[in-house]
């Protein structure tokens, strides 16, 4: 266990996590109590490392700025020399000696009404100051939110999440998010007249899936933003250039009833993978520890759906028979 950290005296552990621990300290020039949060183990992930270090610096950044009754004090932040050549990064809070809100949370400890809107007041009231200088939690949940053992105080804590608000505005995100739909438009509509110009169906319809899949499977291993973003708007533009010509070959391949039926299972398995994709992303991240795994999965779906395509041809002499 850590003696020293900074000019703080350990006195004992109080918790470990996966990233670090929390040390009940002493600082000798204001002979109080505090709780040193060091930050220990990296993840070997570079993208969650980064996410780690974003987090720390995040809270880091909030010290002394969030001075209120239901707020967490951060007092203190530093960086210094660790064993090994690692630096050991610290944040230094005030104490609060009880427990988290998730102790109420059993069948069997469940609050009175009366003191949980008590509660989820002094809350509100903490998170309406932090939005006055900007700053946004996002990660409210009982863990975060402690109650003093003596006083029943309610402390809100970790703001490891936080972001400033004027950092992304909300127009901002939309257009970022509007790209990718702005380019597949434009390209499905390029798409369709040059598949109707050329009298081709099969190589427009399986080559964007193709290209989709690519694109989906070199996005799992990039981890810069700004190259992640074009690469997912090359998949947002095969996929736009799919959905142009597919609805050709349903019923080329069936007819009458067969069409039909073929048209609205198509649908309704569409329909399905809107609702189940997510889970299943979330499934392989749970299971793998990283996104990335779950967009190289997702990857697999188009390039079988683009082989099957071509594996199944499409004859559009008949389509075009009565076209000049």
């Amino acid at each position: 266990m850590l003696q020293r950290v900074g000019k703080y005296e350990v006195k004992q552990l109080l918790g470990k996590g996966a990233s670090g621990s929390v040390y009940l300290a002493t600082d000798p020039f204001r002979q109080r109590e505090v709780a040193v949060k060091v930050l220990e183990n990296l993840s070997p992930d570079p993208e969650q490392a980064r996410r780690q270090l974003r987090l720390f610096q995040n809270e880091a950044a909030l010290a002394g700025k969030l001075r209120h009754p239901h707020i967490v004090s951060i007092l203190d932040a530093g960086l210094e020399d660790g064993s090994g050549g690692e630096p050991l990064r610290y944040l230094v809070m005030e104490v609060v000696d009880g427990p988290a809100l998730t102790r109420y949370c059993e069948p069997t400890e469940l609050l009175e009404p009366k003191k949980a809107v008590e509660i989820g007041y002094k809350c509100c009231k903490a998170l309406e100051f932090a939005n006055t200088l900007g700053v946004v939690h996002r990660d409210i949940k009982p863990a975060n939110i402690l109650i003093e053992a003596d006083s029943e105080r309610v402390k809100l804590t970790d703001f490891g999440l936080a972001r400033a608000a004027e950092d992304m505005r909300l127009t901002q995100t939309g257009f970022v998010t509007a790209i990718p739909y702005l380019f597949g438009t434009i390209a499905m509509i390029l798409w369709a007249r040059h598949s109707d110009a050329t009298r081709e169906r099969v190589a427009h319809v399986g080559g964007p899936l193709l290209l989709t899949a690519l694109a989906l499977g070199v996005s799992s291993y990039i981890t810069n933003p700004a190259i992640t973003m074009v690469v997912l708007t090359v998949a947002a533009i095969g996929i736009f250039c799919t959905f142009a010509v597919f609805w050709t070959l349903p019923t080329a391949w069936l007819s009458g009833t067969a069409a039909a039926g073929g048209i609205a299972l198509i649908n309704s398995i569409g329909n399905l993978a809107g609702f189940g994709g997510p889970y299943l992303i979330g499934w392989v991240k749970e299971a793998t520890g990283n996104t990335s795994t779950g967009l190289l999965v997702l990857s697999l779906l188009p390039l079988a759906a683009g082989l099957l395509v071509f594996l199944g041809g499409h004859e559009t002499k008949t389509e075009f028979a009565g076209a000049k």
